[in-house]
């Protein structure tokens, strides 16, 4: 019986080192990123990023007499991007990162502050808040596994203005019926948390931001393996 316990053990222990190896092994990267120009200079832009929140409950101004005074703002995050898919984009802002200096790719989660706005009388909506990004471009060699030589990558990082994520504002038009929410989503406690939220619940659920890498099945496989054998030798 203990043989057999401890074959068990052996065996699941020689399973998640294959299982962190592979896990580790198929991690993609480059060793070398180089800048595009433009007539001689690095070539930047900023752009709107991929995603705008919501930063005020909805607002109905159909049926009133005089414009309605609104107060939007709240918190926004954001994270840096890639145009291009890979298993390991750590490693490509990192190498970005050192070949232009300075250039930091980090999730940023910001208060924009509060504005204030006059909707007009007869409509119904919301406002919105685009953060802007600040991109790089340029060329990926020396690369392995999911990535090839000559890749074209764009990387961009949320663009900071006094240390605020600075970005476009902009009235969204709906009709009542579309919106339910009777708060503002960018002040809740899951957008205080992690700068993103689309209701008004204010409990952070764990299973929407689950921030386990894919080692974490591999780690849990060595934990479980080392209980075992603590059991067997017990």
């Amino acid at each position: 019986m203990q043989l057999t316990a401890a074959l068990l053990v052996l065996s699941t222990i020689l399973m998640c080192h294959q299982t962190l190896a592979s896990t580790i092994q198929k991690r993609s990267s480059c060793s070398n990123f180089t800048l595009a120009t433009y007539e001689g200079l690095p070539y930047l832009d900023l752009r709107p990023g991929p995603h705008t929140h919501r930063i005020i409950k909805g607002i109905d101004c159909k049926n009133k007499t005089e414009k309605c005074p609104i107060t939007a703002g709240g918190f926004v995050g954001e994270k840096p991007t890639l145009n291009i898919t890979t298993d390991s984009p750590e490693s490509i802002f990192k190498l970005i990162g050192h070949t232009k200096n300075g250039y930091n790719f980090t999730s940023i989660l910001s208060d924009i502050g509060t504005h204030h706005y006059e909707i007009l009388i007869g409509t119904s909506g919301w406002v919105t808040f685009t953060p802007r990004e600040s991109c790089v471009t340029g060329t990926l060699t020396g690369c392995q596994d999911d990535l090839v030589d000559g890749t074209v990558v764009r990387a961009c990082t949320p663009y900071l203005q006094d240390n605020v994520i600075e970005g476009k504002f902009a009235w969204a038009e709906r009709v009542p019926s579309e919106y339910d929410l009777s708060c503002n989503p960018a002040n809740t406690t899951a957008a205080k948390t992690f700068g993103d939220a689309t209701d008004c619940e204010s409990d952070v659920k764990d299973d929407k931001k689950n921030v386990a890498g894919s080692l974490n099945d591999a780690y849990l496989c060595l934990i479980i393996a080392a209980f075992g054998l603590v059991v067997f030798v017990v």
